[in-house]
């Protein structure tokens, strides 16, 4: 049994895994290069920036988590023409509701 040729779309899902251990293992090694041969400090930067990447990594993979929640949500069956129609007829009563409140 062979298995399929990754997608695009199935590397594209993949990167989070990676973000979460390369940033913050660059960024660690560039404090640790910074920590030693300019500043002087002790594990100092090394610290800082590894936080920092992980942060950085966490909101970048919150905020395209975030996104692809908000397509897949918009591409529902719930979210179809007769849906479209209903929304579309609800603000039409609501502004016609305010305009004779007027």
């Amino acid at each position: 049994m062979t298995t399929p040729a990754p997608t695009p779309q199935m590397m594209a899902q993949t990167h989070g895994s990676f973000e979460l251990v390369v940033s913050p293992l660059l960024l660690a090694l560039l404090g640790l290069w910074l920590d030693r041969s300019v500043f002087g400090t002790a594990p100092v930067l090394t610290i800082v920036f590894a936080i920092l990447g992980l942060v950085g990594a966490l909101i970048k993979i919150f905020y395209t988590y975030r996104l692809k929640m908000a397509e897949h949500a918009g591409a529902g069956v719930w979210n179809g023409p007769a849906r479209a129609a209903a929304t579309e007829a609800q603000s039409t009563q609501a502004q016609s509701t305010e305009a004779g409140n007027a």
